[in-house]
């Protein structure tokens, strides 16, 4: 009683921000108007728990500023928490930055200087409210010196000893994943039961996930060699053992691929998702199918953990995902894209009922 007690209050503010989340109709919505309407309806009809200030300009500075005002808006929600279960929230709120320092690495590795979606992120990070030694960065060398004293620093000097010395930019994304996810587990064991038990649940299939792309990718993009995915999966999964893994990195098509997923539960649900299409899937519809399955498993510990951490963290990459859909859509219309194909690059889940 005293768990439900002390909790009962905190998850009904969450759970009402939950049932607010972005539905499909209003993505439709957005993403069938023009660049400029899409701009002035985030701002006078925005997403709800967001409120962009009168400087924010979607026209001229496109993700940096969605990303100002949701991370804005989810370090409000993370000072709803206190102690432990705060500083695992925080910790998952990270991952927003490194998302945007692998951008800056590659605008600075590949010379987009000028790239406006580029330029965005960098702005955004000049911006951050987690992150505040950014100014003025044009090489490594200015990058390595902004992370110093953040977490960041360590995987991102390792995976610059590497790169000097001939590597690629897929160096720095594993270094900086790896160390992520490595860091959150460990705070995640902090917490008392059943916290630590759901919550961490929670985060190795999401674990399992992301691995999965990543080998996918690495298999099939990259022709990396079975050494190197297996040495750079992500250590905290739940379904997906050494094992399992090494099978991946060797699986020779995309089929099987998938028939090696068959008995797990992540695996059932692609199969489904490909609806008979098991021979030779492509690997971005393998991508979209696990997406969905993300999306699923997130909106899933909505009901089954109503107490608790499980909703925040839920919450916090839902979040994320509807922040990465509106700038889809707002970089989509700038483009002059065809509605029916920024739709399609959101992959609602039509399964998924907003609760």
């Amino acid at each position: 009683m005293g768990r439900v007690s002390n909790w009962s209050s905190k998850n009904a503010r969450i759970r009402a921000k939950i049932g607010l989340l972005s539905s499909p109709s209003k993505y439709s919505k957005i993403a069938g108007s023009t660049f400029e309407h899409a701009c002035v309806d985030l701002k006078t009809e925005p997403p709800s728990g967001i409120e962009f200030d009168d400087t924010t300009d979607f026209q001229n500075t496109l993700s940096s500023s969605l990303y100002k005002c949701y991370e804005n808006h989810l370090v409000l929600v993370g000072k709803i928490l206190d102690g432990k279960y705060k500083n695992v929230f925080f910790t998952a709120l990270e991952e927003t930055i490194i998302n945007d320092i692998k951008h800056l690495i590659r605008r600075i590795a590949l010379g987009h200087n000028d790239q406006t979606r580029e330029k965005a992120r960098y702005i955004a990070l000049n911006n951050s409210k987690l992150l505040k030694n950014f100014s003025n960065i044009s090489d490594m060398t200015d990058l390595d010196e902004a992370l110093k004293g953040t977490p960041f620093h360590k995987p991102f000097k390792l995976a610059r000893s590497t790169f000097m010395q001939g590597g690629n930019i897929l160096g720095f994304e594993i270094a900086l994943d790896r160390d992520f996810h490595s860091r959150l587990h460990k705070t995640l064991k902090t917490l008392p039961e059943p916290d630590k038990t759901i919550s961490g649940r929670l985060f190795r299939k999401l674990c399992d996930i992301k691995n999965l792309l990543w080998i996918l990718r690495y298999k099939f993009n990259y022709q990396l060699t079975e050494v190197e995915i297996f040495n750079y999966a992500i250590d905290e999964g739940f379904e997906l053992n050494d094992g399992i893994i090494k099978k991946l990195a060797k699986a020779s098509t995309t089929g099987e691929f998938i028939s090696i997923l068959s008995f797990l539960n992540c695996g059932k649900f692609i199969i489904k998702s490909l609806k008979g299409n098991t021979t030779s899937p492509s690997v971005i519809s393998i991508e979209d199918s696990l997406a969905k399955y993300r999306e699923k498993l997130l909106h899933g510990s909505l009901t089954t953990s109503p107490f608790g951490l499980a909703p925040f963290l839920a919450y916090l990459w839902l979040k994320m995902l509807e922040k990465d859909r509106y700038e889809r859509i707002i970089t989509g219309l700038d483009l002059q894209f065809p509605v029916e194909d920024i739709l399609e690059s959101l992959n609602l889940h039509k399964e998924v009922s907003i609760v």
